[in-house]
C-alpha cells in the first residue's frame, strides 16, 4: 500500500501531517495528542466499517506472549498463526524481510545478529543501568550507548528498542483481528511489578507503534489475581500469595481479594531472576562437561568466528530450555541432550536441582520478604498461586510448601495462561465492556521521590517521597525553598531503591519552569504535588509563593531518554509505511 506523507504548518504553527493511502486524501492529524494522532494513523480506509469494537489483554513476556479475550462471561485465549496458544517473543529483521514470533526464533539459529530477543530487559531504562549493562554481553546483535540510550543498529540505522517490541505488538494485534474478525485498537498489557514508570511509558509508547488506541498497563500479579477472582471469586476474604517465575524476572505479590474486589497489599521480587537463570545454570553446565568454550567465541572481534560461535550457542541455549520444561514434567526423572549430533550428555533432575539450588533460596527470600513487607504472617496465607512456566519446577514447588508447613498449592490456573486471562478480563472492566464488576487496587513498586543537593555541599542524594507498597492512585505534597535570589526551579524527580547513589535510581525527568512571571527572592517557597495514577505513571504540578504573590509554576519535562510525542508519531508513520 502507497503512503506519503507531508507535513505542513499552519498560521498557528500547529504541525499538520497529512496522509495519503492510494491517493485518496484519508485523515489528518495534529501534533499534540498522542490519542487523537494514533487514532488518526490507524485509519484505513478498507477499515472504515462499523463493527464493535473489543479490548484484548496480553502477557507481553520476556519469552512468548500470550494474548486473550473476555466475552460472554468466559475468557478465551487466541491462538497464534499456527493454531498454538503462545507466540515466542523474537523478531527478525533481514535483507529478506522481517519474520514475528515462530518464525523469527527458528531465524535465531542460523542468523543470531540478526534476532532481536529479551528486548524487555532493555526497553524504558538508560545504558548505565545494571540490567542493560548485564544483557546487553548476553546477547548476540549490537547494542550501542546512544546519549546514555541503548540502541540496536539494524541494516546500518539506529533503532530503539520500542520499535523491536511494537513490531512484535503489531503481528499480535493482527493476529488477534484475524482470529476475532473485528478491528483491535484497544488493550491492557501485562508487566512486571518493578518496572519503573520508564518502562511502563515505554511499553505503551511500543503499543501505540503498534496502532492501539486505548492502552492501559498492569503488573503481571494483578493480573493473576484477577484470574483467580474471576475463577473463584470467594464470597469471604481471603489473602493470597502470588508468586511468578517468568522468563527474566520473578514477582511476588501479597493481596486481599472478596468478591470482586481484589487490593494489592505488598510487592516485591527480583530483577534478575526468572527461567533464563535456570537455562543459564544448564547451559554453563554442558559448556563445562563437553568443554566447548563457547562464550568465549562469542565475544572474539572476529565477525564470522563471533556468528559462528552465537549459532552454535543458541542451539544449545534452546536445547536447554527443552531439558528444563521437560524435566519439570513429573514423568521425566533424565533426559539426553544431543548436541549437533556429536556430543551427548545426560542430565538428571538431580543434576537441574543441584545447579539451581541457590536460586530456588533466592525465590524463597523474596517470598519472605513480601510477607515481611505485608506485615502479615505465613499462616495468614489461605493461597499460594504459582504462575510463570519455571515455576513448575518440581523442586522449587515443594521448597515453597515446605515453607509454608506443607501447605497445598494452589493448582486451578493454569501457569502459563494465567496472566493473559487476568489481562483480558481487566481490559473488558477497563474499556466498557461491563460484563464483569471487578475492581483492583495496586500499590507503587518502585520508590518515587526528589533529588536534592545537601545544604552547603554539592552533594546530591534523593529523598523518597512515595514509598514503596503506597496504594495507587495517590498524591504527595512537598515544600522547598529557593536557595538565591533569581533561581529558576528545576525539580528532579527519580525511581529506585538506591538512597545514597542518586544516580543509581531512575530519572523521571527534569521539571523545567517555563514562562515564569517574576524572578523569584530568596526563600521563595515552592509547593509541589507529585501525583502516581493507577498505571504507576507519574505527573508533577507547582506552586509558587512569595511575600507579595503566588501562582501556578508552567513545567516542561525534560527527559532525553524516553520518546516523545513526535517520535511515536514517527515511528508509527515508518511502521504504516513498512506494512
Amino acid at each position: 500500500m502507497l503512503c506519503t506523507v507531508t507535513g505542513l504548518k499552519t498560521s498557528h504553527n500547529i504541525q499538520i501531517y497529512t496522509f495519503t493511502y492510494n491517493y485518496s486524501l484519508t485523515h489528518i492529524c495534529y501534533k499534540g495528542c498522542l490519542h487523537d494522532a494514533i487514532e488518526a494513523l490507524s485509519y484505513r480506509m478498507e477499515d472504515n466499517e462499523e463493527t464493535e469494537n473489543i479490548a484484548i489483554g496480553i502477557d507481553l513476556g520476556t519469552t512468548s506472549c500470550c494474548m486473550a479475550v473476555f466475552h460472554n462471561n468466559t475468557v478465551e485465549i487466541i491462538p497464534n498463526t499456527y493454531g498454538g496458544n503462545y507466540t515466542p517473543s523474537y523478531v527478525y529483521i533481514g535483507e529478506d524481510g522481517e519474520k514475528v514470533g515462530l518464525a523469527a526464533k527458528e531465524e535465531s539459529f542460523q542468523s543470531p545478529d540478526r534476532t532481536y530477543y529479551n528486548i524487555k530487559r532493555l526497553i524504558g531504562l538508560s545504558c548505565n543501568d545494571e540490567t542493560v549493562q548485564a544483557s546487553v554481553q548476553r546477547l548476540p546483535f549490537k547494542v550501542l550507548n546512544f546519549r546514555n540510550v541503548p540502541k540496536l543498529i539494524i541494516n546500518g540505522d539506529y533503532c530503539h528498542p520500542e520499535q523491536i517490541t511494537a513490531k512484535l505488538l503489531y503481528h499480535l494485534r493482527k493476529q488477534a483481528e484475524k482470529y476475532l474478525r473485528r478491528k483491535i485498537t484497544e488493550t491492557v498489557i501485562a508487566v512486571p511489578v518493578h518496572f519503573n514508570e520508564g518502562q511502563r511509558q515505554a511499553t505503551k509508547d511500543s503499543a501505540a507503534i503498534a496502532g492501539f488506541k486505548n492502552i492501559r498497563v498492569i503488573n503481571d500479579s494483578t493480573a493473576t489475581a484477577i484470574s483467580y477472582c474471576h475463577q473463584k471469586c470467594p464470597s469471604r476474604k481471603e489473602t493470597i500469595l502470588i508468586f511468578d517465575l517468568g522468563g527474566s524476572f520473578l514477582d511476588v505479590a501479597v493481596a486481599t481479594v472478596e468478591n470482586q474486589n481484589i487490593k494489592i497489599v505488598a510487592v516485591g521480587g527480583d530483577t534478575n531472576l526468572g527461567g533464563d537463570e535456570i537455562d543459564r545454570s544448564i547451559l554453563e553446565w554442558c559448556n563445562q562437561k563437553l568443554k566447548l568454550n563457547l562464550e568465549n567465541g562469542t565475544r572474539t572481534c572476529f565477525t564470522n568466528e563471533r556468528i559462528q560461535a552465537w549459532k552454535k550457542l543458541q542451539i544449545l541455549r534452546d536445547q536447554c530450555e527443552n531439558v528444563k520444561i521437560n524435566l519439570s514434567d513429573s514423568q521425566f526423572d533424565s533426559l539426553q541432550l544431543n548436541f549437533l549430533h556429536n556430543e551427548r550428555i545426560v542430565i538428571s533432575r538431580d543434576n537441574l536441582d543441584t545447579l539451581n539450588i541457590k536460586l530456588y533460596q533466592k525465590c524463597i527470600n523474596s517470598i519472605d520478604q513480601v510477607i515481611t513487607d505485608a506485615n502479615i504472617s505465613k499462616g495468614e496465607i489461605d493461597e499460594i498461586i504459582l504462575v510463570g512456566g519455571s515455576s513448575k519446577t518440581p523442586q522449587l514447588r515443594q521448597m515453597i510448601s515446605e515453607y509454608f508447613g506443607g501447605k497445598p498449592l494452589y493448582s486451578q490456573l493454569n501457569e502459563d495462561q494465567a496472566v493473559a486471562r487476568g489481562s483480558a478480563i481487566a481490559a473488558n472492566s477497563i474499556f466498557g465492556g461491563k460484563q464483569n464488576n471487578i475492581s483492583f487496587r495496586d500499590v507503587v513498586s518502585v520508590p518515587i521521590g526528589i533529588q536534592l543537593i545537601q545544604p552547603g555541599t554539592n552533594v546530591r542524594y534523593f529523598q523518597p517521597v512515595i514509598r514503596k507498597n503506597f496504594k495507587l492512585p495517590c498524591s504527595k505534597f512537598i515544600c522547598s525553598k529557593t536557595r538565591e535570589s533569581g533561581q529558576v526551579p528545576v525539580f528532579i524527580i527519580r525511581q529506585g531503591h538506591d538512597f545514597d547513589d542518586v544516580y543509581k535510581n531512575y530519572l523521571i525527568g527534569e521539571f523545567h519552569g517555563e514562562n515564569l512571571p517574576l524572578k523569584f527572592p530568596q526563600g521563595t517557597n515552592f509547593f509541589l504535588t507529585l501525583h502516581v495514577n493507577e498505571e504507576g505513571m507519574v505527573d508533577l504540578e507547582a506552586m509558587y509563593e512569595t511575600k507579595f504573590k503566588s501562582g501556578k509554576i508552567q513545567l516542561k519535562r525534560m527527559n532525553s531518554s524516553r520518546l516523545s510525542l513526535g517520535d511515536v508519531v514517527r515511528l508509527r508513520i515508518t511502521e504504516l509505511c513498512l506494512t
